[in-house]
């Protein structure tokens, strides 16, 4: 795209725009223990009311985001893919609510985590595949960042760590990880914009099987499928790295 824009720079409120064409400035809803407004309908309200069967899935870990759209009952159903920590491995529980509602009108809402920061794959997956000869040390596959995470916990200080959810925390070490107070060395930079552009091509192998499942299930030709964003991610662009606060 030449140009595209969010509503927001943060997930909860750029995904309340798009679910109920109202700017930020007016749901006010900018953390997870808000309310929905009661006179604020979301679009798969909407489409509840004429018939259809509604649900949301989530594979991020932070999932608790999306309480303000599960409490306001803008979904009939709304889970997480327990245990998965991608689009590319989606569950059966998935399947089992597309294979129970195939045959009515439904809105499903699936979201997925894959492009976003901390810029890692899974360890199956071959993280410099658009970048092969990269030497540096910033981790690139899910077990070194684990391995991150753990040489980073302060020992001294179990009280300051048990305050955080493990995807903030994750994040908070993935930062000081890269070092971008005062830049990011050139080599460094194109590797982590490597390894988006490798988890892009990951996110849609998922998008992939979830196609073929669709087909299996005769859903295909009779379901309208729209693929949307809520935000960007910051390559050095406002001094910004890996991180989507002003994008």
């Amino acid at each position: 795209f030449s140009q595209a824009f969010s509503q927001c720079s943060t997930t909860l409120p750029s995904h309340l725009s798009l679910l109920t064409s109202r700017y930020p400035t007016k749901t006010w809803l900018f953390w997870e223990s808000a309310d929905v407004e009661a006179s604020t309908e979301a679009l798969s309200e909407t489409l509840k009311r004429h018939g259809y069967r509604t649900a949301g899935f989530t594979s991020v870990v932070g999932w608790p985001l999306f309480q303000p759209l599960i409490k306001s009952r803008a979904f009939q159903a709304f889970d997480r893919l327990v245990g998965e920590v991608s689009f590319a491995a989606l569950s059966e529980k998935l399947f089992r609510w597309l294979r129970k509602h195939r045959d009515k009108p439904f809105f499903l809402f699936l979201h997925g985590n894959d492009a976003h920061d901390p810029h890692v794959l899974p360890i199956r997956y071959d993280a410099k595949r658009f970048n092969p000869t990269y030497r540096g040390g910033l981790v690139g596959v899910s077990t070194e960042m684990e391995e991150l995470i753990t040489s980073s916990l302060p020992s001294g200080e179990p009280a300051y760590w048990s305050t955080w959810e493990p995807w903030d925390m994750s994040r908070e070490v993935y930062l000081k990880h890269l070092g971008v107070r005062d830049g990011m060395h050139p080599d460094d930079l194109e590797h982590l914009k490597a390894l988006y552009d490798a988890q892009l091509y990951y996110l849609d192998q998922g998008l992939g099987e979830f196609f073929v499942a669709l087909k299996n299930l005769n859903l295909m030709e009779r379901t309208l499928i729209v693929i949307i964003s809520d935000h960007g991610q910051s390559f050095g662009e406002h001094g910004d790295y890996a991180a989507h606060d002003q994008l």
